[in-house]
C-alpha cells in the first residue's frame, strides 16, 4: 500500500490541506512540537477506517470550525490499484459519511468510478482490498519512539506484553479474561437456580396429593349436580307465585289510582260550589256601586281645576329658584377672580427676577463632555497597560514552571518538550529560564509603576467630573423650579379668562329671566286643596274600575256552574270503574306469604350450592399450585443441566483460546525473530549475524563468533537492533493476515535524544530500510535531523490553524 494523495478540511489543527503528491522514499515529516505532523498519521488512519487512533470521534474536528463540515480525502494503491477513499463528519452530533471509488484509467487518467457509499460498505470494501483490520494496521504500520524502545528494554515480561500488543495478541489475553468472568458468573446463576430445586421425595408427595384430591372432587361434583336440578324445581315454583303476586300488586296500584282521583273529584265539587256562592255576593255588591256613581261624577272637574292652578304657581317658584342660584355663583365667581389676578401679577414680577439657568447648564454640559472624553482615553491606556502586565503574568508563571520542572528532574530527566534527556544541557536550560524570569520581572515592574501613576490621574479627573455633574445637578433642579413657576403663572391667567366667562355668562342667565312674581303662601293653600279634593278623586276612579268587574264577575258564574256539573258526572263514573275491581288486601297479604315461603327454599339450596362450588374451586387452588410447583421444578432442573453445560463448554473454551494463544506466540517470535536478523546484518554490513529471540524473550546476538546479550551493544546498534524488530513484528502481522507486502512504514519521534553519532547511524539505516519500502515516513522536530533527510513535507502553525510551510521531493 502507497500513500499518493492526501486533502484535509477542518481536520484538527488544518483548516484546509492538501499534499497533491507523496514522494517515495525516506520521508521526513517535519516541524515543531503541536504543528500537526502526527496529524497526518492520524488522518490516514481516519480515512481508512473511520474511527480515530484514540479518543472520541467528535475530537477530530478543528477547535475553530464552528461545526462547518469534516473531510478526509486519500488517493492511496494497493496491488497496482488506485483508489481514493473519502470520510467526512457534518452537523453538531458528527453524522459520518463515507464513500469509496476505483480509477478507471481507460476513462481518463482522473476518472473514478463509486464502489461503495455509507461508513458500513465503505469499511467492508476497505477491508476487501488490504485484508487487514484497524488494529493490526495500526500495530503494523505504524511505530513510536516508547513502542520502539519497549522491545529491547524493560524486564521480560514487559518486553513479553509489548510483543503481545505489537503482534496484536493481547486480544486473547481479554478473551480469556472475559471468559473467566462469564465462568464465574454462570457457576454462580447454576448455584442460585440449585436453591430453588425440591427434592425428589417432594416431587413424589405432591403427585401423591394431587390423586387424592382428583377422586375427592368427583365426589363433590356429584353432590353439586343432585342440589342443582332440586334448586331448579323450587326457582321454577318461585317464578309462578312472584306472577301471581305481581298481578295483585298491579291491580292494587290501579285501585289506590282510582281512589285519588275519586277524592281529588269530591274536593273539587266542594271548591265549586263554595266558588259560586262567592260570585253571587260580589255581583250583588258591584250592581249597588254602579247605582251609586253617577251622583259623584263632579269631583273630575274640580281635580282639574286645581292641578292647573299648581302648575303656575311651581313655574314662578322654580324661576326664583333658578335667581337665587346664578346669583350666587356670580359674587363667588367675582371674588374668585379677584384673588387670583392678585397672585397672578406678584408672581409674574418674582419670575422676572430669576436668572438665565439653561445657558448655565449649556456650558456646563460642555465641559462635563470634555472631561469624560479624556478620562475615557485614560481607562483605555490603564486597560493596555493591565493587559500588558498579565500578560507578562501567564508567560512569568509559564517560566517558573518550567523551571522548578528542570530543576526537579536533574540532568537524568527528559526535557518536557522534547522527551530528549537533559544532560549537559540542564543547566544552561535553567540559566536560561532564571535569566528569561529576571528580565519579565522588570518589564513587570516598570508596567507596574505606570500602571499607578494613570491610575492616579483617571482618580483625579473622576472628581473633577463629580463636582461638575453636582453643579449641574443643581442648576437642573432650579431651571424646573423655574419652569415650574412659568407654567403656575400661565394657569392663572387661564383660571381669569374662565371667571370672566363665568361672570359674563350669569349676568346674562339673570337678564333672561325676567320679572319673578312668586308667592309661597297662595302655593301652600292650593296643595291643601288639591290633598282634600284627590282623597274623592281617587275614591271615584277606584268605584269605576270595580263597576267594569261586574260583567266579567257575571260570566265567571256561568263557567263555574258548568264545571260543577262534569265534576259530578265524573265523580260517577270514578266510583263505578273502582268497584268493577273487585281488590282484597288480605288475598294479596296471602300471596306474598306464600312467596317469602319458597324463596327461602331457594336460597338455603343457592347456599348449599355455593358452598360446595367454593371447596371445588379450593380444591383446583390446591391441585392447580401442587402442578405449578412440579411444572416449576421441572423447568428449573432443565436451567440448571443448561448452565452446567455452558459452564463446561466456556471451560473447553478458554482452554482452546490459552493454547492458541501460546502457538500463535510460540510461532510468530522465531519469525519475527528470522526476519529481524536477515534485517539487521543488511543495515550493519554484515558485522552482526544471528539475532535470536529465547523462549524467555530474552534477545541475544553472535558477535565475533560469540552469542551475547543485545544490551552490551552500543547505544546506536541497539536503536538499529529494535527498529528492525519492529519492521520484522510488521511483517509478521501483515504476513499473518493479507500475505501481501508492506508498501509504506510510519517512525514517530524514533530519534529521540541520541548523540549526533547515533542519529547518522539511524538515519542511515533508515535509509537503507527504503530500499525494501517504497514510503518510510518519519515524525520528527529534531532540527539536526530535518537536514539529513532527502525528502521532507515541512508543517507549521499559522495564526489558529497548521499549514503545509514546504515539500522537498529529490526524487
Amino acid at each position: 500500500m502507497l500513500i499518493k494523495k492526501l486533502t484535509l478540511k477542518n481536520f484538527k489543527q488544518f483548516k484546509e490541506m492538501t499534499v497533491d503528491s507523496f514522494p517515495h522514499g525516506l520521508i521526513g515529516l517535519v516541524g515543531k512540537n503541536g504543528a500537526g505532523k502526527s496529524t497526518i498519521f492520524e488522518a490516514i488512519y481516519y480515512s481508512l477506517f473511520g474511527k480515530p487512533l484514540s479518543g472520541a470521534i467528535g475530537h477530530l474536528r478543528n477547535d475553530h470550525s464552528e461545526n462547518e463540515p469534516v473531510s478526509v480525502i486519500m488517493e492511496f494503491e494497493e496491488k497496482g490499484e488506485l483508489y481514493r477513499v473519502i470520510r467526512g463528519m457534518r452537523g453538531k452530533s458528527n453524522a459520518p459519511d463515507a464513500s469509496l471509488h476505483i480509477n478507471k484509467p481507460e476513462l481518463g487518467a482522473h476518472h473514478f468510478e463509486l464502489l461503495a457509499e455509507t461508513s458500513t460498505p465503505v469499511n467492508r470494501e476497505i477491508y476487501k482490498i488490504l485484508r487487514i483490520d484497524a488494529n493490526s494496521f495500526k500495530n503494523s504500520f505504524f511505530a513510536q519512539q516508547k513502542e520502539t524502545a519497549g522491545i529491547i528494554s524493560g524486564t521480560p515480561a514487559k518486553r513479553e506484553e509489548s510483543f503481545k500488543k505489537m503482534l496484536g495478541f493481547d486480544k486473547y489475553d481479554d478473551l480469556v479474561n472475559k471468559i473467566t468472568i462469564y465462568i464465574k458468573s454462570y457457576e454462580a446463576e447454576a448455584e442460585a437456580i440449585k436453591k430453588y430445586l425440591i427434592g425428589d421425595e417432594v416431587v413424589a408427595e405432591n403427585k401423591e396429593k394431587i390423586a387424592a384430591l382428583e377422586i375427592s372432587l368427583a365426589a363433590i361434583k356429584v353432590s353439586l349436580e343432585d342440589l342443582t336440578k332440586q334448586a331448579e324445581v323450587k326457582r321454577k315454583e318461585k317464578d309462578l307465585q312472584a306472577e301471581k303476586v305481581n298481578k295483585l300488586e298491579e291491580i292494587r296500584i290501579k285501585f289506590t289510582e282510582l281512589g285519588k282521583k275519586i277524592t281529588k273529584n269530591e274536593t273539587s265539587i266542594a271548591n265549586s260550589k263554595e266558588h259560586i256562592e262567592k260570585l253571587i255576593q260580589e255581583i250583588a255588591r258591584l250592581e249597588q256601586i254602579a247605582a251609586d256613581i253617577n251622583l259623584k261624577s263632579k269631583v273630575v272637574d274640580e281635580y282639574k281645576k286645581i292641578n292647573t292652578e299648581i302648575e303656575g304657581l311651581n313655574h314662578e317658584k322654580n324661576k326664583k329658584i333658578q335667581f337665587d342660584e346664578i346669583n350666587k355663583g356670580l359674587e363667588k365667581a367675582r371674588s374668585s377672580r379677584n384673588k387670583t389676578n392678585s397672585e397672578f401679577e406678584v408672581e409674574s414680577k418674582e419670575l422676572e427676577k430669576l436668572p438665565d439657568y439653561a445657558s448655565k447648564i449649556n456650558t456646563k454640559e460642555n465641559l462635563l463632555s470634555e472631561k469624560k472624553e479624556h478620562i475615557s482615553t485614560q481607562r483605555e491606556r490603564e486597560n493596555e497597560l493591565q493587559a500588558s502586565i498579565q500578560s507578562i503574568s501567564d508567560e512569568l508563571k509559564t517560566k517558573q514552571k518550567r523551571l522548578e520542572k528542570v530543576v526537579k528532574l536533574g540532568a537524568d530527566g527528559n526535557c518536557p518538550e522534547c522527551e530528549r534527556p537533559l544532560r549537559e544541557h540542564q543547566p544552561k536550560l535553567v540559566e536560561k529560564y532564571e535569566s528569561e524570569i529576571k528580565a519579565l520581572l522588570t518589564k513587570k515592574r516598570v508596567l507596574d509603576e505606570k500602571y499607578q501613576d494613570a491610575s492616579a490621574q483617571r482618580k483625579t479627573k473622576e472628581s473633577e467630573i463629580e463636582d461638575v455633574e453636582n453643579n449641574l445637578k443643581e442648576l437642573r433642579q432650579k431651571l424646573a423650579l423655574k419652569e415650574q413657576k412659568s407654567l403656575l403663572i400661565e394657569e392663572k391667567q387661564k383660571k381669569i379668562a374662565e371667571f370672566d366667562a363665568q361672570i359674563q355668562t350669569a349676568e346674562l342667565d339673570i337678564a333672561a329671566l325676567g320679572e319673578i312674581k312668586f308667592d309661597q303662601k297662595m302655593l301652600d293653600k292650593a296643595q291643601e286643596r288639591l290633598a282634600e279634593i284627590k282623597l274623592r278623586y281617587d275614591k271615584y276612579q277606584k268605584m269605576l274600575g270595580e263597576v267594569k268587574a261586574l260583567d266579567k264577575t257575571k260570566s265567571s258564574k256561568s263557567d263555574e256552574e258548568n264545571k260543577l256539573k262534569e265534576y259530578e258526572t265524573e265523580l260517577k263514573n270514578l266510583q263505578k270503574e273502582q268497584n268493577s275491581l273487585s281488590f282484597s288486601e288480605e288475598s294479596l297479604k296471602a300471596e306474598k306469604e306464600a312467596l317469602v315461603k319458597i324463596s327461602d327454599i331457594v336460597e338455603d339450596l343457592t347456599d348449599s350450592i355455593h358452598k360446595i362450588e367454593l371447596e371445588i374451586s379450593e380444591t383446583n387452588s390446591n391441585m392447580k399450585q401442587l402442578n405449578e410447583s412440579l411444572e416449576q421444578d421441572a423447568k428449573k432442573r432443565v436451567e440448571h443441566k443448561a448452565k452446567l453445560k455452558d459452564i463446561n463448554d466456556f471451560k473447553v473454551f478458554k482452554e482452546v483460546i490459552a493454547d492458541y494463544r501460546t502457538k500463535m506466540i510460540t510461532n510468530a517470535i522465531p519469525h519475527v525473530a528470522i526476519e529481524a536478523d536477515k534485517l539487521f546484518a543488511e543495515l550493519t554490513g554484515g558485522r552482526y549475524a544471528g539475532l535470536e529471540i529465547t523462549n524467555d524473550l530474552e534477545i541475544n546476538i553472535n558477535r565475533e563468533g560469540r552469542t551475547v546479550p543485545l544490551s552490551t551493544l552500543s547505544g546506536g546498534e541497539k536503536d538499529l537492533a529494535a527498529i528492525c524488530l519492529r519492521v520484522a513484528i510488521s511483517r509478521e502481522i501483515v504476513n499473518s493476515l493479507s500475505g501481501g507486502k508492506i508498501g509504506f512504514l510510519a517512525f514517530d519521534e524514533v530519534f529521540g535524544a541520541q548523540d549526533e553519532e547515533r542519529r547518522e547511524l539511524l538515519l542511515q539505516a533508515l535509509q537503507q530500510l527504503s530500499e525494501h519500502f517504497k514510503q518510510v515516513f518519519v515524525v520528527s522536530h529534531n532540527g539536526d535531523v530535518e537536514a539529513e533527510l532527502p525528502n521532507r513535507v515541512s508543517i507549521m502553525k499559522r495564526g489558529k490553524f497548521s499549514v503545509i510551510d514546504k515539500i522537498i521531493d529529490n526524487n
